[in-house]
């Protein structure tokens, strides 16, 4: 259910990752990630794990714009605190012109990778 997708798909790769041992999960989302119509399903689900060791890892996904939604909701996963500043925005022209051309008119909701960065080594969350 959580690769088909539709409405509970979240709920679905939530219940997945607690259901199965760490390292299933882990390789069952390498796999995700293999696919441009999973990748953001993996890239989602990382944030799920718990595992703040990604960040840069996740830094690097927000750059994307096929991905940057998913890491800026692995991120709030991760540091719930970052709602609270300013990293996000809903025009995505505002991000760059890649993701003004991906996104068009749609409001996504798109992590600043840079303000991101900064926010983590303000925060000592970053070396």
């Amino acid at each position: 259910m959580a690769v088909a997708g539709g409405p509970d798909a979240v709920t679905a790769l939530r219940a997945a990752i607690r259901a199965a041992p760490d390292k299933d999960v882990r390789a069952w989302m390498g796999g995700l990630l293999k696919s441009p119509e999973t990748a953001s399903l993996a890239v989602r689900g990382a944030g799920m794990l718990g595992d703040r060791t990604i960040v840069h890892w996740l830094l690097h996904q927000m750059r994307n714009p096929a991905l940057a939604v998913a890491a800026g909701a692995a991120l709030l996963e991760l540091f719930p605190e970052a709602r609270e500043a300013d990293l996000f925005t809903t025009e995505p022209s505002q991000a760059g012109k890649v993701f003004e051309d991906h996104f068009g008119d749609d409001g996504a909701k798109v992590p600043f990778a840079d303000k991101v960065k900064e926010w983590m080594k303000a925060k000592e969350l970053l070396t």
